[in-house]
């Protein structure tokens, strides 16, 4: 007569020594497809945003969210984020002159999936974009009339 109360199955144990072998197809990584959008906040002030997607359609690294500036005829990056390290930072141009920049990650989202980093980026650079350009052209020593 069978147990009814067995509530567990039996189960079947492998030698210790025993070896599975491993999928080909897990081990091949999946191309990623790099996206680009761009917009104006302005007649001279644009947000550039690119990000790489899988093939399952999740964002796998966030290449850039760029503030630019159209000064004296040339567009100028005033900030940027990206996560190339695997957290997202900020990168801020020091002036019109010195392209070269300084990376922070204070005042930066930290916590949350790539796609809502992607998203506080792009707003946060659509909030505070006067803020932005006001402290970028301050270090430049620039006055709004020369902006074309």
């Amino acid at each position: 007569m069978p147990n009814k109360f067995r509530r567990h199955k039996k189960r079947f144990r492998l030698p210790r020594d025993f070896i599975l072998p491993v999928k080909q197809s897990k081990l091949i990584e999946e191309t990623d497809k790099l996206t680009r959008h761009s917009f104006p906040l302005s007649d001279n002030e644009r947000i550039t945003y690119v990000y790489s997607r899988n093939k399952r359609n999740k964002i796998t690294e966030i290449i850039s969210v760029i503030y630019d500036l159209f000064i004296q005829g040339e567009w100028v990056t005033v900030i940027y984020y990206d996560s190339a390290h695997g957290s997202l930072h900020r990168h801020e141009t020091i002036s019109f002159e010195d392209r070269r920049d300084i990376t922070t990650e204070e005042n930066v989202k930290k916590k949350g999936t790539r796609e809502r980093w992607l998203t506080w980026a792009i707003k946060d650079i659509q909030k505070r974009s006067s803020y932005y350009k006001k402290l970028f052209l301050k270090r430049s020593n620039t006055r709004i009339d020369k902006l074309n």
